[in-house]
């Protein structure tokens, strides 16, 4: 279901985004089918805008 409504998107010229991820083989499984856009708690929680800059410098060293 998830491969099809991404190649749906892709199709139509349309940026995929998939909500609610939570865990890292989430993660690794939508980067694999090229969804364009991620979004859960496995990357972060709700945070304030003060709280985006901290986060920017953590995820980036968690990626490296």
């Amino acid at each position: 279901m998830v491969e099809a409504s991404l190649a749906l998107a892709r199709s139509l010229k349309m940026v995929s985004v998939a909500e609610g991820v939570q865990h890292r083989p989430d993660w690794d499984l939508l980067g694999r089918l090229r969804c364009d856009v991620v979004q859960g708690y496995f990357i972060a929680r709700p945070m304030s805008e003060e709280g985006l800059e901290a986060w920017t410098t953590q995820w980036t060293l968690r990626e490296s």
